[in-house]
Parts: C-alpha cells; structure tokens; sequence
C-alpha cells in the first residue's frame, strides 16, 4: 500500500501556520487503575433492568387509542362540555373527567391525581362512614391584598351533568 504524503500546513502571508495537535480522549470505559469496573454487573445479585424495555410491536392498542385521542372530536361533543369546536377527544375525556370529580366521584378523582402525580404516590381516602355522602368542595376566593375571603364570594361546586343526556 502506498504511503500518503502530509499535506503541508497552510500558509499565510508567507508563514507556514500548524494545526494545534489534536487532544485525544481516553475510552468512555475506562477506569481507574488498581480497581475492578464499579459499575460493573455481578453475577447472582439480580436483574439490572427487571420490567426490560416494553416491546413495541405488543402495544398495539395503545398506539391506536393514542392516534384516535389526538382526532377531532365532533362539535356537538365539544359544545356539550363547553369546549371550542375541533376538541381533540382527550380533551373532551379530561374535561369529563374533572366534571365527575368535582360532583365528589372519588374514582375520577384518583384518576386525574395518577394521571398528574403519577403512580408512585400512595393517597388513602378513607372515611369515617362509608355509607356517608362525599364531602362538599367548597372554592374560596382569596382577595389579594390582605389574605382574607373577599365578601360574598364563596361558593359551592356548580352541578354538572354526568352524562350528555342530564
């Protein structure tokens, strides 16, 4: 095989200027000497990555039901929650389903706190009595400037419907 000649440095006004030589970085593996790999896997102490990565061709209807959230639900759907025309579905299901939890529907509840805090935070609603009716979200609104329930604005939860048909 034939040698390559260097290519000689480029010159300017005359002067033959070098490259600065290039800095070589040690391998991304590399320790430190003297000691075995810190993060190396040992055998018999478990799985480093137990759940594995999901396989996508399995989440067949998960990709699907993230396709048809994302269309545009009717107008008359949109309108019935109050929401502007060309709504995706997803919007229409998370309007309902702020609707359902502030009519006391513990479920729905559960559902936004998991949807927005995720599954990792354990909240337990328990009650006294169970045959009890669900407490009263009461919504106060807070003047400003000194701290204090401005007068005459508290209110209670509107009643929402809980189907198109109410």
């Amino acid at each position: 095989m034939p040698r390559t000649k260097k290519k000689a440095p480029p010159k300017i006004a005359g002067v033959a200027v070098a490259s600065k030589p290039r800095k070589k970085n040690p391998p991304r593996t590399a320790f430190r000497k003297g000691g075995p790999n810190p993060h190396a896997f040992v055998a018999g102490t478990g799985s480093p990555n137990p759940g594995g990565k999901v396989k996508s061709d399995t989440r067949l209807i998960s990709k699907a039901l993230l396709v048809a959230l994302a269309n545009r639900a009717p107008d008359e759907a949109a309108k019935a929650l109050n929401l502007p025309k060309g709504s995706s579905w997803a919007q229409c299901l998370g309007q309902r389903l702020i609707h359902m939890a502030l009519r006391g529907d513990l479920a729905a509840m559960d559902q936004i706190r998991q949807f927005t805090e995720g599954n990792r935070i354990h909240a337990s609603v328990d009650f006294q009595d169970p045959g009890a009716a669900p407490p009263i979200i009461e919504i106060v609104f807070v003047d400003a400037v000194d701290g204090r329930p401005a007068p005459g604005t508290t209110i209670d939860a509107p009643a929402l419907p809980l189907s198109a048909e109410d």
